[in-house]
Formats: structure tokens, sequence, C-alpha cells
């Protein structure tokens, strides 16, 4: 995998770049537009689902795209839940875990209405991944150089629940995962804000309200454009 993304990395010209590019990852449930997203965000060509052959992955493993006219490299992470793999938890610890440990954002792509569910929500995958993020990244370092942050995409919002009071769940949901896990020990007292950013951003229904959902994504992806620049 790491000669794979190398080799893709010098042909796209990020090789020799050193630290002057981002990377932007995304998890998520199966089938749930994690591709669709990232190629109207990006301008990438990642496997689409088509709806007409019913709900099933499109998406195997991890695949890389550098994203049109930006020096931004973009992973799109197989989709969390799905029937496929026997050993799919597993997988998943493992999947989210490498793209955490090279990204810069990593997006979570769920539905608004699993906002407050803990299994829906992929708690318990990211649960894994603070804890063995902690234990192997940040073990044997004093300082954290960068925080990644995570960017939690919230799909087809109505209006009925602000994003800030949707935020406020999710940050609820996220501070009581870090204070029972397992840490290591000079990071007892640590929160989770000493590690990670985390900001959540709204996406109106995308069969119902397509043109507005390009829009708002148009001002997601532009977000990412503004702090490359940064």
């Amino acid at each position: 995998v790491e000669k794979e993304l190398c080799d893709y990395m010098e042909s796209q010209g990020l090789k020799d770049r050193g630290d002057k590019y981002h990377i932007v990852s995304i998890i998520g449930g199966q089938s749930s537009g994690k591709s669709t997203l990232l190629n109207t965000m990006f301008g990438t060509q990642f496997d689409m689902m088509d709806p007409s052959k019913g709900r099933r992955q499109t998406t195997k493993g991890i695949w890389c795209s550098k994203a049109s006219g930006t020096n931004i490299l973009v992973m799109d992470v197989e989709g969390t839940d799905g029937r496929e793999k026997e050993d799919q938890k597993a997988f998943e610890g493992k999947s989210a875990l490498f793209s955490l440990a090279l990204t810069d954002i990593m997006m979570v792509n769920m539905w608004m209405h699993e906002v407050g569910r803990f299994n829906a929500a992929n708690l318990p995958l990211l649960k894994t991944v603070f804890e063995v993020h902690l234990k192997l990244l940040h073990g044997n370092s004093k300082t954290l150089k960068s925080k990644p942050l995570l960017m939690f995409i919230l799909r087809d919002c109505d209006g009925s629940t602000t994003v800030e009071h949707l935020q406020d769940t999710i940050m609820t949901d996220l501070r009581k995962i870090w204070t029972d896990m397992t840490k290591p020990d000079e990071y007892q007292e640590s929160s989770l804000e000493d590690f990670f950013e985390v900001q959540c951003k709204d996406l109106p229904h995308f069969k119902y309200e397509t043109d507005a959902w390009k829009k708002r994504v148009g001002e997601i992806a532009q977000l990412f454009k503004d702090g490359e620049k940064g």
C-alpha cells in the first residue's frame, strides 16, 4: 500500500512538495453517497453507486485521487457496515486509522437523523480510532504539531434542527467516548480538543434539493481551497 501511494503521489507531482499539500479522507456508511460527494467537491472520478442496480458496495479498500486544480490528495475509504466483508469491523478500524494517520481532514459522512444514535453515527469506529491513534501516534510525543480536523457532513438536513444543535449533540457523544476510552497514563487528563478539531457542515437532500445540495457542496469545497492557500 505504501509503495502504491508513493508511486501515485509521484505521478501527480506531490511527492517532491514536502508538506505543501493537504490530504482529505472520508468515512461513513456504505452506499451513503461518499464518492458522489467527493466527485462533486473535488472534481475526482471515484466509482459511484448505480441506484438502478440496488444498494451495494462500490468502493472497496481505499482509493486516492488528486483534487482537480489543487494540491489536495483525496482518499475515498470503503463504506462501513457493509455485508460483503466477514471481518468488516477489523477492516473498518484499520482503514479508518490508516486514513487518519495520513490525513489533515477526515470527513465523517452521516445522515442528520443518525445524530445521537451511537452505532449509526460511526461512534464505535471513532472510539477505536481515537484509542489506537492516541496510543500509536502520540504515546511517545509531548507536543502535537497539528490536530486533524474531524468534519461531520450531515446529510438531508431539513432545517428542523440547527447545525449548531446537531454539533452540540455530536460533541457531547464524542466527549463521552473520550472520557470513557482507554488512554495512555500521560493522557488521562487530556480532552478531545487537545488532539482533534471538530466541525459540522449541513447538506440539504441530494435527490429533492439537487441545486441547493450542489451549491452547499461548492461552499464547503471552497473552504478546502481557501485553507490550501493559507
